[in-house]
């Protein structure tokens, strides 16, 4: 998602005048009975009131036949009705955030609910890390609309089952808006119909996609295209809908763009969403990884080493259309796979273009972000609130080096393509930590589970130990309850052994990991 240096603390402010949403959890058993496989949302938007009226068609399956539904809505909207697919009004009741739909006729197999609502949205306190919808304006005055709800779910804004296990097959996203405004949305624009002043814009994506970035939007946004050619070769779209003050830097932007994509294409594979296309949506807010249409709010800002220019904002949301939206995780405990995986392509990036030592430069800038005050994974079926935090970023991207090491460049790069291309744990299929172990273990003779998983679910560390035993001996020791392989100089020569605790002959006392493949105890 975001910068590193900032996240944390942005998400930990106190919020006054709006419940702090948030999602996941373990889920309820009436929703754990259903799969929704297709949403069809219509929203009417008005610009002056900034309102909703809304209707969501949900087609899903139930595992057994039952009498009670579930749909997650907050209360800041009122439900008008609830129907059938024959327009039959069901009974419901709206509190705490749930739509609670009984039917006396017990309902089975396939079925489809509309749900129509109203209202005022929940305001986006600081987008995206305290979300909602952002009304704002653009360079010109005009009104811009934004949904970021990477924590809260889409609960903000349409009726869903809102929980990261349950994806649907394909959406349907329906905005209608003033005359003269354009909407950018997932997927591709399959029609648009203006009637009365207002003009409905009809996207559909069909890929798998999470709800928290099922996403629209709104402003005088100018569309700027180019080709790209996969690495498979596949032809696809690249655009960028961009405010008309910023039309003139568009080009520029596509440039580095299809760069970044041919560079993520090399070390995870074709990109993942190559029938629909890769979007950029120009945002008053700074960014987030909306699938097809990631937001866009750097300002055109690039970082320049030796001449060359790219947008770390890009490049980092950019990253997330594999480790998110392709590959994606069914319970908020493994967060770190969607942002660690992601943060650490921004070093990879950096070391496939200039080189190891600005990737190091870039993994010891991270390390000095990392708190280590909780675990990364401090329980399973974990909610947003309960596993939110800046190290997820940078301690799960230190992972990631540390595994580079233990297993070697040619084991672990094969590896983590092979895992972003992995049928098991993308598209429709779920990525979890244990997957994760068991799927890299495969690919190396090193032990790694009991270093990763202390890495995520402990503040433990490797805390090495140098201790002079006189003679021209030493111990060194590790400081944890196993072995791992590490680089240890001896006498200014770097020798690699697989140690916990071990005494050596040495003319100087040796130094443990000089290159800091590990992330230590300080």
């Amino acid at each position: 998602m975001k910068r590193l240096v900032v996240i944390y603390c942005l998400i930990s402010s106190i919020v006054f005048g709006q419940e702090n949403f948030k999602s996941g959890g373990l889920i309820r058993p009436v929703q754990a009975n259903m799969d929704v496989i297709y949403y069809e949302i219509f929203i009417d938007v008005d610009l002056e009131q900034k309102y909703f009226r809304g209707s969501t068609s949900i087609f899903f399956e139930l595992h057994k036949p039952t009498n009670e539904i579930e749909f997650d809505l907050v209360n800041q909207y009122r439900v008008i009705g609830v129907y059938t697919s024959g327009g039959k009004k069901l009974k419901f009741s709206h509190k705490n955030h749930l739509i609670k739909i009984e039917s006396k006729k017990e309902i089975q197999g396939r079925t489809t609910i509309q749900i129509e609502y109203e209202g005022n949205p929940p305001v986006a306190i600081n987008a995206p890390w305290v979300g909602g919808i952002t009304w704002a304006k653009d360079p010109d005055g005009f009104d811009w609309v934004g949904v970021s709800c990477p924590n809260e779910g889409s609960k903000i804004f349409f009726p869903s089952k809102d929980h990261p296990s349950d994806r649907a097959d394909s959406v349907a996203i329906n905005i209608r808006v003033d005359d003269s405004y354009f909407v950018a949305a997932n997927g591709l624009l399959e029609n648009q119909i203006s009637a009365n002043g207002k003009t409905t814009f009809m996207w559909k994506t069909r890929y798998p996609v999470s709800n928290y970035n099922i996403n629209f939007t709104i402003g005088k946004l100018i569309p700027v295209e180019r080709t790209y050619t996969t690495l498979n070769g596949h032809r696809m779209p690249v655009v960028f809908y961009v405010n008309k003050p910023d039309l003139d830097k568009a080009q520029k932007h596509l440039d580095i763009a299809v760069e970044n994509l041919s560079f993520h294409e090399k070390y995870f594979g074709e990109y993942p969403f190559y029938k629909e296309k890769f979007g950029l949506a120009h945002t008053s807010y700074l960014g987030m990884e909306h699938q097809t249409i990631n937001a866009y709010g750097n300002h055109f800002k690039y970082d320049t080493i030796r001449g060359h220019e790219w947008d770390w904002l890009m490049l980092h949301e950019m990253a997330h259309e594999w480790w998110a939206n392709k590959v994606t995780l069914s319970d908020w405990a493994d967060y770190w796979i969607h942002e660690g995986i992601a943060s650490y392509a921004d070093a990879l990036y950096l070391d496939d273009r200039f080189g190891a030592e600005e990737y190091h430069k870039k993994i010891a800038q991270m390390a000095k972000g990392i708190k280590n005050e909780k675990p990364i994974i401090p329980k399973r079926n974990a909610n947003t609130d309960e596993v939110y935090q800046g190290d997820i970023y940078s301690k799960g991207a230190y992972l990631m080096h540390s595994l580079r090491y233990m297993m070697g460049d040619e084991d672990f790069f094969k590896a983590l393509k092979a895992y972003a291309l992995n049928p098991g744990n993308t598209y429709a299929n779920f990525a979890t930590t244990d997957q994760f172990i068991s799927f890299f273990s495969s690919y190396t003779t090193t032990e790694l589970a009991p270093y990763i998983k202390m890495h995520l679910t402990s503040t433990d560390l490797v805390n090495p130990k140098v201790t002079n035993m006189g003679n021209d001996q030493f111990e060194i020791s590790m400081g944890i309850p196993f072995s791992i392989p590490v680089d240890v100089e001896i006498d200014g020569v770097i020798t690699r052994m697989n140690i916990d605790r071990i005494i050596i002959n040495s003319s100087s006392e040796p130094r443990i990991d000089p290159l800091n493949w590990y992330l230590k105890s300080k």
